[in-house]
């Protein structure tokens, strides 16, 4: 082996295993050849080689035990050792029987290839992927995760360089940086990155991958250590929150009123394009600075109480402040302060709308509706003062007419009052939409005695209304009034008219919701059997079930109380008034 080329040859061959030195025996034993890092480590093979034909018997005691038994063995020889700190392997070179056998020393306590490691089974008990690597990135051991995940057995893997496994193989540039990453842990960097990894039925899995070296003694990395676990659900998490954070950010630059970050001590963090519009300055200009810049006086009022709530809080309810434009003049806001939950540190969100223009608004229709609610006032004034021109122009009239036409008029001069009433509550009261029903039949039962005077001192009228709030809108007002005039003044004309003495009774309540029912009933005489409103030459009888079927009401008799006198229902569905403001 005196060949430099052969020399060469065999370094090379020991550097793929992984050797820091190497030797070269006949099968009898005899060293042919060694490595100048042999002969540092056993300074009794520097006088047999290189190239020397001394026995093996000849070193000193420092050379492995049991060696020279190990290459006397006939056929095949692999074969491994430990001797102290280091260990041998054993290969055959070439076939029988010319065979010779070259001795690979290394370093440390653990020989190339891979290795019998005892604790394997319990790494493969590990969820996360483990990977044992030469310093050049060929894979030795991997544990189970990673080969169920990718579908896969060990000896499909275990001999190739990681870059080429079907974890990697699918991207290029992923392969490359991994070559890269091998170098750098090589010597002696730790290398941690986020990659995407190939997976059975050609899905892709994240992974936080570190590699890291495992150093002997003297401080070169002997074996490199993969690992990772698996990041896909953060990955899909992170991927989501940054898909969210931009929809808020994209919320929160869209939104039409102003908005502002505060910190506990009322600076700004954060504006959006709103904010800085309504007051007329750059964005860039208010982070950091008080919000007492923009109002004045707010932060101190609030004593900086709202950004201590607690998560969930509800929100305050709106105020009205009075904020500060860049150019000097005073805005017309409403501000709520809300604690944003699960800020560190407290963040409280400002929001601002300017309501200067619903103010100016809100002051214009105030001024319209005082303006319309003089007219309406006047117009019902006028309508009752016509209707009671009217009345007492009938009333004159009735003067200067026979006795029997007396009557007629007497009766279109209540129903006329009656309308008159109607328009002389509503500019008496605070509201053109309803009238309480209980004060409106009681004043229309007084209108009713004055004008049946002589019967009223022997025939007692009562209204009877439980409920006070009881009301109804204006457009039924007056067919419910014109209905109990002429049932009221029929029953005065026709119920006592043989001078007896007797009660009239007038009773509203609210039959179910949403409905109405007015009763009128007396004790007097009491109408025939077969007598029907409608019929008949009573102008009133007419009337009263053509008002009924306007209100879309019924109209109906009743069984009177003892069995005498007269009673009539009418009941219908209330328009819903505003009972707040009716009287």
């Amino acid at each position: 082996m005196q060949d430099a080329m052969a020399q060469l040859a065999l370094d090379a061959l020991a550097q793929r295993e992984g050797a820091q030195a190497w030797a070269l025996f006949t099968p009898g034993g005899v060293l042919l050849a060694c490595s100048a890092g042999l002969q540092e480590r056993w300074p009794a093979a520097e006088a047999s080689a290189p190239c020397s034909a001394s026995a093996l018997e000849a070193l000193d005691a420092s050379w492995p035990a049991g060696l020279l038994d190990t290459l006397a063995q006939p056929g095949p020889l692999e074969a491994q050792q430990r001797q102290g700190d280091a260990c041998w392997r054993a290969r055959v070179l070439g076939s029988p029987p010319l065979h010779r056998v070259l001795v690979l020393m290394h370093e440390g306590p653990a020989a190339p290839g891979p290795p019998e490691l005892p604790w394997a089974a319990l790494l493969d008990q590990v969820p996360a992927f483990v990977m044992v690597l030469s310093p050049t990135g060929r894979l030795l051991h991997v544990n189970r995760a990673p080969l169920d995940a990718g579908g896969m057995q060990a000896d499909e893997v275990l001999g190739l360089d990681l870059w080429d496994t079907p974890w990697w193989s699918h991207d290029a540039a992923l392969q490359q940086w991994l070559r890269e990453a091998v170098q750098r842990c090589a010597a002696g960097s730790v290398v941690r990155e986020d990659v995407v990894l190939r997976m059975r039925f050609d899905t892709r899995m994240s992974l936080d991958f570190v590699l890291a070296p495992c150093a002997n003694p003297t401080g070169r990395p002997r074996l490199l250590m993969a690992t990772g676990i698996d990041v896909t659900d953060r990955k899909v998490g992170e991927r989501l929150l940054r898909s969210t954070m931009a929809r808020f950010r994209s919320i929160y630059q869209a939104v039409p009123q102003g908005l502002a970050l505060l910190d506990v001590q009322g600076r700004i963090a954060t504006v959006n394009p709103a904010c800085s519009e309504l007051f007329g300055w750059n964005a860039k200009e208010l982070v950091g600075r008080g919000i007492e810049r923009l109002i004045p006086g707010v932060w101190a009022a609030a004593d900086g109480e709202l950004c201590g709530l607690p998560e969930g809080a509800q929100a305050r309810v709106p105020v009205r402040v009075t904020g500060q434009h860049a150019a000097g003049h005073e805005l017309a806001l409403e501000l709520e302060l809300n604690p944003v939950p699960g800020s560190e540190p407290p963040q409280t969100l400002l929001t601002l709308v300017d309501v200067g223009e619903r103010e100016r608004l809100q002051r214009e229709l105030r001024q319209n509706l005082r303006e319309k609610t003089v007219l309406l006032n006047e117009v019902h004034h006028r309508v009752k003062n016509n209707l009671q021109v009217i009345a007492s122009l009938l009333r004159l009239q009735s003067r200067c007419v026979e006795a029997s036409a007396q009557a007629a008029l007497q009766s279109n001069i209540d129903r006329v009052r009656a309308m008159a009433l109607t328009h002389q509550l509503l500019y008496e009261s605070t509201s053109f939409s309803a009238l309480r029903l209980g004060s409106f039949l009681s004043r229309l039962g007084a209108l009713l005695r004055d004008s049946h005077g002589q019967l009223a001192g022997r025939v007692a009228l009562e209204v009877r209304v439980p409920d006070a709030e009881l009301a109804i809108a204006l457009d039924q007002a007056v067919p419910v009034g014109l209905i109990v005039n002429e049932l009221v003044s029929n029953a005065f004309k026709h119920g006592f008219a043989d001078g007896r003495a007797g009660w009239i009774r007038v009773d509203a309540f609210q039959r179910s919701a949403g409905r109405l029912a007015v009763r009128v009933a007396d004790n007097g005489i009491g109408l025939p059997a077969d007598s029907v409103l409608g019929e008949g030459d009573s102008l009133g009888f007419q009337l009263v079930p053509a008002l009924g079927e306007q209100l879309g009401g019924v109209i109906r008799r009743l069984d009177s109380e003892g069995g005498a006198g007269t009673a009539f229902e009418l009941e219908f569905e209330v328009e819903e008034p505003h009972h707040d403001s009716a009287s």
